[in-house]
């Protein structure tokens, strides 16, 4: 028997008849006395004294008879630390032997199995904390290596993302440890033109940023440092996000230009430069210039499309009366500072800088050149075949006449009518006769200029003189 009542102060025991039933036993009450059937089987037959019944559990053992169905948390493990409340609900309406006792139907506080085995991370929730103005919080974050080296030379980037405006600034680094060179970069920068102090700095346990010459400069400004939880990146969300959104702009318009991985800093400049300029729900479709200038609305009329087809104007002091006065180069930025434009010249490998510039927007020469096929010529090359008769023999050279001639001369110029063909002094070499690729019959083109006709025709000419008596 199971969930058994103990009572100090009664002195017998009394059997619940409605446990027994649910036990799947059946009662059967007589005149003088009572019977206990289980599984059609008589376990127990007692009396009837003084209006009670009475069973002796001396002599009658139930739970050698009555088998207990297991508990729910049994069943919990035995299905795979199935859940609680779905094998409760829904596990014997949807197979056959999957009994339960009603009387162990609590789902346990904590299984030790489900613990151990199903652990997650816990939810990261945003913030509460709401920024009331500019370099109160700032994230930042160190990307890199790159897979190449950008043309400038640089494997790295570092971001400071101010938390109340989200303006983004973005430094570009050769290693690790010109980090504190960047945030002293920033630090000077920012607090100059906003004439905020930095009140907090949250980063994540890289480092850089744990590095004892970066500690120096935050603590000597009295800068707090929050700190993320080892291998936790998701607590400094908002600077990860950033890095994300700033690398799918970048790499789109690299690829789109069909420029090679080594502009990656300046699809990674002009991508800040775009962030900066663009309207984000974050601040009810305001820009983040907005936001960091005190309501300056941008203005965005100069905007170019990356890696478009440009020509730039040669300066009148740099072109003969004969030279173009224009350049065809390759929009790649913009110049921090200035109203000009990053202009790349593939011929001379270099960066200009100039405002006097035409824009193509829907060319890109980078990729043009390589998806374009090289057109071919349409010149058209003349053949004229030249016959030749197959195994004609050499002839031989004639032999000059002297002027003077002696006695013996006749038998000079019968040698020179009918030479004399030496015979090789080699044995022919016997064996099997190797055999032979039949020749092809060369077909002449029917029609050829008239300038172009064979000759077959062959001429010898014979000098004979006179000799004197």
């Amino acid at each position: 028997m199971s969930n058994v009542l103990h009572v100090p102060g009664v002195q017998m025991h009394f059997i619940s008849i409605g446990a027994l039933t649910r036990k799947g036993a059946s009662m059967n009450f007589l005149k003088d006395g009572f019977k206990i059937t289980l599984n059609n089987r008589s376990i127990a037959i007692r009396y009837l004294e003084g209006h009670l019944y009475w069973l002796n559990t001396t002599q009658v053992f139930l739970n050698s008879h009555v088998k207990s169905a297991p508990s729910l948390h049994t069943w919990h493990q035995c299905m795979g630390h199935m859940s609680h409340t779905a094998l409760k609900s829904h596990g014997p309406k949807a197979v056959t032997g999957l009994d339960l006792d009603a009387s162990t139907m609590a789902i346990p506080k904590m299984c030790h199995g489900c613990k151990t085995g199903k652990s997650t991370c816990k939810p990261f929730p945003g913030s509460a904390k709401i920024t009331s103005r500019i370099l109160e919080v700032v994230h930042s974050d160190l990307a890199g290596p790159m897979q190449v080296k950008s043309i400038q030379g640089h494997l790295y980037t570092t971001t400071f993302v101010d938390d109340y405006s989200c303006h983004v600034v973005v430094y570009c680094l050769r290693s690790k440890d010109q980090f504190v060179a960047a945030l002293q970069k920033f630090l000077f920068w920012a607090e100059t033109q906003t004439s905020e102090k930095l009140h907090t700095l949250h980063s994540d346990r890289g480092g850089e940023y744990m590095a004892a010459s970066v500690k120096d400069v935050l603590n000597q400004r009295g800068i707090e440092h929050l700190l993320t939880m080892p291998g936790i990146p998701q607590q400094n969300r908002k600077a990860e996000q950033f890095n994300r959104t700033i690398m799918d702009k970048a790499m789109s318009m690299l690829h789109t230009a069909g420029l090679s991985n080594g502009f990656w800093e300046h699809a990674i400049s002009m991508a800040t430069h775009i962030y900066n300029h663009t309207p984000i729900c974050l601040l009810k479709w305001h820009t983040p210039h907005e936001a960091w200038n005190a309501g300056h609305v941008p203005d965005v009329s100069y905007f170019r499309v990356f890696g478009c087809k440009a020509y730039m104007h040669v300066p009148a002091d740099k072109w003969c009366k004969l030279d173009a006065k224009a350049t065809l180069v390759t929009f790649v930025g913009y110049e921090p500072g200035s109203k000009g434009y990053w202009l790349w010249d593939k011929n001379t490998h270099s960066i200009h800088l100039s405002r006097d510039v035409t824009f193509n927007k829907s060319s890109f020469p980078a990729r043009d050149k390589e998806t374009s096929p090289t057109p071919m010529s349409q010149t058209i090359i003349p053949f004229y075949p030249v016959y030749t008769e197959p195994n004609t023999p050499a002839m031989p050279q004639m032999q000059a006449l002297s002027p003077s001639l002696t006695e013996g001369s006749e038998d000079n110029i019968e040698d020179i009518l009918t030479p004399k063909v030496e015979q090789p002094q080699t044995p022919p070499i016997q064996g099997p006769t190797l055999p032979s690729t039949p020749k092809k019959e060369q077909k002449l083109p029917t029609s050829l200029p008239p300038c172009y006709e064979p000759s077959f025709s062959f001429s010898f000419t014979i000098h004979f003189g006179l000799l004197p008596d």
